[in-house]
């Protein structure tokens, strides 16, 4: 993906350092109680249901009404609700209202524990206040019910209870004892490189009394903030280690800003926090045990008057009371796989053909393994065998794992930690104990964007060198583990790339397969996945794609295609999934099936998605229709989840804290869109456009892309593009090219033919290269007859242009035969006279075909006369006659008459006629010969 990987690090930081809300309790994986905490403050259960309902496809179980099954009073913050469930994946809550608004929220558990799910009523408030929007003033105001839902699943409910749990005190007994809640006045950076700035004074918080804050900067601390940045306080727990859970409150009270040069800024902020922390390792320490409160909104608005005011702060003073604090230990530790789990080692008798179908839609554990900084260096939490569980209950069935190994190199001579090929090894058997598809590449290793000759011989020794490792690490596995070359390999940023370049990526695909198979037992016939440079598919880069005489290998495409509606995170940009957007995925898919799936080469879509534009109906349908497409050739296709759901690329479908999916209906367009079959329409393979295209004031009405609907191969020897339009002025076209020069080349039609109601610009071959030609002062050099051509347009010029069709034809084709016929009926027989003319060019009788057909006229055969043909041109000889040379049959219905003899007919000047005569065997009478069809071609292409 081009820029997943450079902007992920700037929208996560912000997501993993800025750890919980600005108010309110943070959304992170509860913890489950520790077994042996003592709850002095539980109170009496109350049951709320018990028996045994059912529900399936996202409908509801139980439906709880307020004042009869449950009541608001006893929906306390520190109250939990416990549902009792037999399912395949977890229910969830569905506050409902229809007294305000229709509000339907869903809340997931917080954890499960022996089949029972815990809700946190202090989450359900929250997400319930966000749903109200304005106008809430008490906790579940015009709450009207309480659902159970399922998640797509069979769900049985068999008990729900609630129970207030209060918050006890089982670390801190004394009023005033020091804890370890700390507060600490801040700055962050959220552009360039993050910048963390930390005023002095510390405090620990004094246990239900007052603490006073008093932050000082006394070495300017805040000497490189800049307007992107964060300002506030934060409260963090320093006792939680990895698991632990804390959940507190605290009031914070009166906060000071000095800054010297302005008046005190007093905040009277008077707020209460109720807090839940879950520890969790990332790769600088802790996340999820920390509130960050900021105060940007106190700031000057201005960017430059808040920098320079936050230059100046001198103290932050502040009152806080910490006033309740409950510690929850990490659970034990459970293994993940059974006790005789062994990794699978069968090897299929199939074709790798028939294995990548059998792969059909996959999911990518992005932003993770391939990190920088380790698996949790982009904020996502550490991998776990239940989120590749949900994966697989939820139908995947594949997990494509990008890899990079070269932060874990050893030494100078790439030798991979031992530790982290085990740690890679336990994430692929997260899918293959699922009986899932894994794959496993070099991702993001530096040699990614080394395709260039300074690096080729570097290159060559790591990819060996990795790779050996690899696959003898796991060259007994079976064939659901996939080993994937290098992902996107390409020459620094260059995403266009070149021949040397593409020839490059050639020689690492054939090194690193070498290295795989030279390792022998599975592997020997291992899948192998091989990408185009930047596993692009773009029409020269497939072209240029050297696939090894191997019977196990596949080609990667990474396609988030169409960009403007996937990729593009541009203000603005398109939200939208249409006609056009399928037309382009049609054609897309239809490009590398020809290419390869034809020739017996197996693709797999390694990567897509859509961005998340507030557009989910969209997303929906693009999912569906890419699937479909996908499924219809039997390409897999892997989704990118990069654990991101609404802000900047934000392809997350699995919230892999919570566990559950944030969009579960793409999921379901996903695999539906896989198993739909789809029909394809037959199409004329030299229509290159049709349709209705528009433009205006020197715009282009079309636009054709190489691969997708021209290749060079359709430039021969008296070729010719004819544009069907309506217009005042003719249409140019325009070649676009990638070479200096070659961007925007102009050529006016050769010709141009009336018709009707609409007329046909022909562009010659000949007139399009003396322009491209013309334009590109080193033509010769290149070889090739359009060197870096990419886009062909058909542009107005100056005038409103509508194009409704773009063909390829020959100079043949710029010749349009007109024929006319006369029909009388006789007693017995029916006499015709055709009358031909040439509209344009000169054309040979030999190659005009006529065809007259009519409802009434005999499926059988029947007599066939011709009288008399005879050509009247406009210079000597002034008559040919080719009475004997003309063939007349009639076969279901038709009649088809042809002229054998080479005769010219002049452009406008000159005619030839035609009289035929036919009849029934028995010369019977003719039945309704009314709506005649009278269809002419002319060297096989129907003109009239």
């Amino acid at each position: 993906m081009k820029t997943k990987k450079r902007r992920m690090m700037s929208l996560l930081l912000i997501l993993v350092m800025m750890c919980t809300y600005v108010v309110g309790p943070n959304s992170f994986t509860a913890y489950a109680a520790d077994e042996n905490t003592v709850q002095d403050g539980v109170a009496e259960e109350v049951v709320l249901f018990e028996g045994s309902n059912t529900s399936t496809n996202w409908g509801q179980a139980v439906t709880l009404y307020a004042g009869k099954g449950f009541s608001k009073s006893n929906l306390t913050s520190d109250a939990e609700i416990a549902v009792t469930y037999q399912s395949d994946k977890e229910p969830i809550i569905s506050l409902q209202s229809w007294t305000h608004n229709n509000i339907w929220q869903n809340v997931p558990a917080k954890y499960t524990k022996g089949g029972v799910a815990y809700f946190s009523v202090s989450d359900l408030m929250d997400a319930y206040a966000s749903a109200y929007g304005t106008g809430y003033l008490t906790p579940f105001q015009d709450l009207d019910a309480i659902n159970i839902s399922d998640a797509g699943v069979d769900l049985t409910v068999t008990k729900v209870t609630i129970t207030s749990k209060g918050i006890n005190n089982n670390c801190y007994t004394q009023v005033g004892e020091v804890t370890k809640v700390t507060a600490k006045a801040y700055a962050q950076n959220t552009t360039n490189d993050w910048t963390w700035m930390g005023m002095d004074n510390v405090v620990n918080l004094l246990y239900k009394t007052n603490t006073s804050l008093g932050a000082k900067n006394t070495s300017n601390i805040f000497a490189n903030v800049n307007s992107s940045a964060n300002f506030g306080i934060q409260i963090s727990d320093e006792k939680l280690a990895v698991g632990d859970g804390s959940r507190l409150k605290f009031h914070i009270g009166t906060i000071t800003v000095k800054a010297e040069g302005y008046d005190d800024l007093v905040i009277n902020l008077n707020k209460d926090y109720n807090e839940s922390y879950l520890a969790e390792s990332v790769s600088w320490g802790l996340n999820g045990n920390s509130t960050m409160i900021t105060l940007n909104s106190y700031l000057p608005s201005d960017e430059s008057g808040k920098t320079e005011y936050l230059k100046k702060v001198t103290d932050v003073i502040a009152d806080i009371t910490l006033t309740d604090y409950e510690f929850v230990k990490a659970p034990a530790e459970e293994p993940e796989f059974p006790a005789d789990y062994t990794y699978p080692t069968s090897m299929r008798d199939i074709s790798s053909m028939d294995l990548v179908k059998d792969m059909k839609v996959g999911w990518n554990l992005g932003n993770t393994l391939e990190s920088t900084g380790g698996e949790t260096g982009w904020g996502n939490p550490k991998t776990s065998k239940k989120m590749i569980d949900m994966l697989k209950s939820a139908g995947f069935n594949t997990v494509r794992i990008p890899v990079r190994w070269d932060e874990h190199y050893i030494d100078d001579h790439y030798t991979i930690d031992p530790t982290y090929m085990k740690r890679i090894e336990t994430v692929a058997n997260y899918a293959l104990a699922n009986d899932m598809y894994a794959i496993i590449n070099i991702h993001h290793n530096a040699l990614q964007s080394q395709a260039n000759a300074e690096n080729k011989a570097k290159v060559l020794d790591e990819l060996e060198v990795v790779w050996s490792q690899i696959a003898n690490h796991f060259k007994d596995y079976g064939d659901k583990l996939v080993f994937e070359t290098i992902n996107e390999p390409r020459n620094g940023e260059d995403w266009n790339g070149n021949q040397a370049s593409y020839q490059i990526v050639n020689e690492y695909n054939a090194k690193a397969l070498e290295a795989i198979r030279s390792t022998g037992a599975n592997n020997t016939n291992r899948l192998v996945l091989l990408p185009t440079y930047t596993a692009g598919a773009e029409y020269n880069k497939i072209m240029s794609m050297v696939v090894p005489n191997d019977k196990h290998v596949a080609v990667s495409i990474h396609a988030y295609s169409p960009y403007n509606f996937a990729l593009n995170t541009a203000p603005g940009s398109q939200s939208t999934f249409g006609d056009n957007d399928k037309a382009y995925l049609d054609k897309l898919f239809k490009l590398l099936n020809k290419t390869f799936v034809e020739k017996g080469v197996p693709v797999v879509i390694g990567e897509f998605a859509a961005n998340n534009k507030d557009n989910l109906k969209d997303r929906i349908e693009y999912a569906y229709y890419y699937a479909q497409n996908a499924g219809h050739y039997g390409m897999p296709c892997f989704w990118w989840d990069n654990g991101t759901f609404t802000t900047g690329e934000s392809m997350g479908l699995l919230n892999r804290r919570t566990l559950t999916f944030e969009f579960p209906e793409i999921v379901q367009a996903l695999l539906t869109g896989w198993s739909t079959e789809k029909v394809i329409p037959e199409t004329d393979p030299n229509v290159m456009f049709n349709g209705t295209g528009t433009s205006s004031n020197w715009g282009q009405a079309v636009n054709l892309s190489l691969g997708l609907d021209f290749v060079y191969d359709d430039f021969k020897d008296g070729s010719v593009i004819a544009v069907d339009y309506q217009s005042e002025k003719a249409p140019e076209l325009i070649l676009s090219g990638s070479a200096s020069g070659v961007n925007w080349v102009k050529v006016n039609p050769t010709k141009v033919y009336e018709k009707v109601d609409s007329k046909v610009a022909y562009f010659t071959l000949t007139d399009m290269v003396n322009a491209y030609k013309n334009a590109l002062s080193d033509y010769d050099s290149y070889g090739t007859i359009f060197p870096s051509l990419n886009t062909i347009y058909i542009g107005d010029t100056g005038n409103s242009l509508t194009v409704t069709k773009v063909y390829k034809t020959d100079t043949d084709g710029m010749k349009l035969p007109s024929v006319t016929a006369k029909t009388t009926y006789k007693d017995s027989f029916i006499d015709q006279s055709y009358r031909i003319t040439s509209e344009q060019g000169d054309i040979d009788l030999s190659k005009v075909k006529i065809e007259y057909s009519a409802t009434g006229m005999s499926s059988e055969t029947q007599n066939v006369y011709c009288d008399y043909a005879g050509l009247l041109p406009d210079k000597e000889p002034w008559f040919t006659e080719f009475t004997k040379s003309v063939t007349g049959t009639i076969a279901d219905g038709k009649l088809t008459i042809q002229i054998e003899k080479s005769a010219i007919c002049p452009e406008k000047t000159g005619y030839a006629t035609i009289n035929i005569r036919f009849a029934n065997k028995d010369w019977s009478k003719y039945g309704d010969i009314s709506n005649p069809v009278l269809k002419v071609y002319y060297n096989g292409r129907l003109v009239q």
